[in-house]
């Protein structure tokens, strides 16, 4: 784990921990009848409680969670694959060849040839991030991924640890679908911007294209 990327969850855990006390608070408020009903009781002392402490707790609890996560877990959950998930082991054989930005000749003679496995290709893609890491446009890229990866492990924990607390103690026959549609649609848009935000890391080093030395004894390590 590199310094910059340690930063760079440093600067996110104040966002991380506001979406996880959204879920909280909304999760209160459904389980209480709905936002009118919270507005009239809001005095009395179990509503203070429950719109205040409950959500900071599950914030802490979110974000404690969230950091017992590897980030290989983290990106099984994003890219859905089980084996070699991270977005670099792709580099060279999808995404340097999708993005016209990336001189694919250039990467051949400076790189070539190729690695074709994911595992491979995940490492020399990330022998070519550490050299740039400090690029702007590849640490803005950066950022955004582990922003919006850790936002798809909170939407997911939360998401549904929080509709399960719905289900089963909300009285509101409708808000109940309502509320677990809405944390799926939370879910499924932040998995999506991980997902871009990953591969745009990757194909902003391609562009890069920086030079790196060959080593075989190269270990998988993940910003």
């Amino acid at each position: 784990m590199t310094a910059i990327a340690k930063s760079h969850k440093e600067q996110n855990a104040i966002p991380l921990t506001f979406l996880a006390f959204l879920y909280g608070l909304s999760c209160f408020i459904v389980v209480e009848g709905g936002i009118d009903t919270v507005k009239e009781q809001w005095l009395d002392h179990r509503y203070i409680f429950g719109g205040l402490v409950l959500p900071i707790a599950g914030s802490l609890v979110s974000i404690f969670l969230v950091g017992q996560i590897n980030p290989i877990g983290k990106a099984r959950l994003i890219f859905w694959r089980w084996n070699n998930p991270l977005p670099g082991g792709e580099a060279f054989s999808k995404w340097g060849r999708i993005d016209p930005r990336v001189d694919e000749t250039q990467v051949c003679l400076k790189h070539g040839p190729l690695p074709i496995g994911r595992a491979e290709q995940n490492h020399l893609w990330y022998r070519m991030y550490r050299t740039v890491a400090e690029e702007t446009s590849v640490a803005d890229a950066n950022r955004h991924y582990l922003l919006c990866r850790d936002a798809t492990v909170v939407s997911f924990i939360l998401g549904f640890i929080c509709s399960a607390i719905v289900i089963v103690a909300s009285g509101c026959l409708i808000l109940k679908p309502v509320y677990v549609l809405s944390c799926v649609v939370v879910f499924v848009m932040a998995n999506w911007a991980a997902r871009l935000g990953g591969y745009r890391l990757v194909i902003q080093v391609l562009i890069l294209n920086p030079d790196v030395e060959q080593s075989e004894k190269s270990k998988i390590i993940v910003p």
